[in-house]
């Protein structure tokens, strides 16, 4: 199976595509779902603060919560980096 390094599947460079399996190919993801709440990937409201959310090995691993979206986004987005093989971010 072919994965888009940046995400947007009309790039059809050479230079953008790599050879990917299913699971690294669902796990480069570059924006949050359109029914986001807050905006920003892996990241929900909770209460006052910002949560922040990832899937390893189909198990949900909270974070922890944070009192900004950015200090949020930036745990989410090391967790990614450690924990999700050939991700982008």
């Amino acid at each position: 199976m072919a994965d888009h390094l940046n995400g947007n599947r009309m790039d059809n460079r050479w230079a953008n595509l790599r050879e990917a399996d299913v699971q690294m190919n669902v796990q480069n993801v570059h924006k949050p779902k359109s029914v986001s709440k807050t905006g920003v990937l892996g990241i929900y409201r909770s209460r006052r603060r910002f949560g922040a959310r990832i899937w390893i090995a189909g198990t949900r691993v909270d974070l922890g919560a944070f009192d900004t979206p950015a200090q949020a986004h930036g745990a989410y987005v090391n967790a990614k980096r450690k924990f999700h093989r050939g991700n982008m971010l």
